[in-house]
């Protein structure tokens, strides 16, 4: 059985990010032309198209925008400052904190 190309091997084959073939599919207007075409010429050469359940599932996550800048701003310092980050503000959304 061969594997169902997933966002990342779009993203290495068109040399951007995973955000920004999200982008070319979702959210174009984010993009500029070259930039989309170039993803979705990427895409359509591996056969890659989004995954339905997975477009439920971020539909369905309703993240504060706190939570979501502290992921971002976390990712590039390692695991444990992001858990321990995410840990914080999780809290103080929940109302644990001052």
């Amino acid at each position: 059985m061969v594997a169902r190309p997933r966002i990342g091997d779009v993203a290495q084959l068109a040399g951007v990010s995973k955000t920004a073939v999200s982008f070319a599919f979702n959210q174009p207007e984010h993009l500029n032309a070259a930039t989309r075409d170039r993803i979705l010429a990427a895409a359509e050469q591996l056969g890659y198209r989004p995954s339905p359940i997975a477009r439920r599932l971020a539909a369905l996550m309703d993240w504060p925008d706190e939570l979501a800048r502290a992921a971002a701003a976390a990712g590039a310092q390692g695991r444990l400052d992001a858990a321990e980050r995410l840990a914080d503000v999780v809290e103080q959304v929940a109302g644990r904190k001052a």
